[in-house]
């Protein structure tokens, strides 16, 4: 008890401001970003632990828990674990009937989007069987929540800085699906070119890339950020981070120059700005841009048991 109240002592001293808050509160407890809950065993990977305020750590409880059910889910599932049947009862207490507005129940539906997406179910297969499913508002507000924080994170981690609360934030984040479109994903990796340095992440020594990857580049004498991050073959984003008002505008400028010479086309930007307070008190919502938004997709199978083929309802 005595060596971990040292350690945590001693955290605190090099670390005493909370960095998701823009420093604006005290760090009172230790948060690990991307949560423990997304992680197999819960083993997360090391140096990801972030001094926070009260308000911070604890406001995106409830963002963690679907962003940790969407980490359980994979297009090629196995037998689901005790693990994955707890988070699923979890959800389904806190989010009544989220999973049921995931799934496609109609025939023609999930063969229209089959078809849009470019997949066949196999022999034996129907088109509901390919684990295609909606994503939700409430799927939507939780990986802005987990994409903001975890920006911030990357950010404190390789400047030595906390994102200022002035700062910005433009948010693309993308499902398996959405990267079985040819044009989708090139724009996508047109954008995450530019993230060049990719960093180990592991824990003892084992590599966790399968779980969460991620590659960043950054302007440490403009104060830009640009990150891609994915979590497994389940979803992923692509953040831009200016800690000066507006600088954004002008960095998505040269994005979409390089998407226009990269694919040819005259590009729509897929980024979103994100509220400042995104996640802080679990009260704010993130900001859509002007663009409009196609209803999006995601091709995943829940993990299944021989008690438990489908989560509850």
């Amino acid at each position: 008890m005595g060596q971990a109240n040292g350690r945590r002592a001693k955290f605190f001293a090099e670390h005493p401001m909370c960095i998701f808050c823009g420093g604006a509160a005290p760090a009172e407890t230790e948060e690990h970003c991307p949560p423990r809950s997304l992680f197999k065993d819960r083993a997360w990977p090391e140096g990801f632990v972030f001094p926070a305020c009260v308000a911070c750590n604890a406001g995106s409880s409830d963002a963690d828990l679907v962003a940790a059910f969407l980490a359980q889910l994979r297009h090629n599932s196995d037998v689901v674990s005790s693990r994955s049947e707890g988070i699923m009862r979890q959800l389904h207490r806190q989010h009544p009937g989220l999973i049921g507005r995931m799934l496609i129940r109609s025939p023609i539906e999930a063969r229209a989007r089959a078809r849009r997406l470019g997949i066949e179910p196999r022999p034996g297969e129907t088109h509901l069987d390919l684990g295609l499913v909606k994503v939700t508002a409430e799927m939507e507000h939780a990986v802005s929540v987990l994409a903001s924080k975890l920006t911030k994170a990357v950010f404190y981690v390789h400047t030595g800085r906390i994102f200022p609360a002035v700062g910005s934030i433009n948010l693309h984040w993308f499902t398996n699906a959405e990267l079985l479109d040819p044009a989708h994903r090139q724009s996508v990796a047109a954008t995450a070119g530019l993230a060049t340095l990719r960093p180990p992440v592991t824990r003892g020594g084992k590599d966790l890339r399968d779980q969460f990857d991620y590659s960043y580049g950054v302007d440490t004498k403009e104060e830009l950020l640009l990150l891609h991050v994915g979590f497994g073959d389940t979803f992923g984003f692509v953040s831009l981070a200016g800690c000066v008002p507006g600088q954004l505008d002008e960095m998505s400028e040269r994005i979409d120059a390089r998407l226009l010479k990269e694919t040819g086309a005259i590009p729509r930007s897929p980024f979103k700005r994100l509220t400042a307070d995104l996640g802080q008190g679990g009260t704010a919502q993130s900001a859509s841009s002007s663009n409009s938004v196609e209803e999006s997709h995601a091709h995943w199978e829940f993990p299944t048991s021989e008690a438990h083929t489908r989560p509850p309802i």
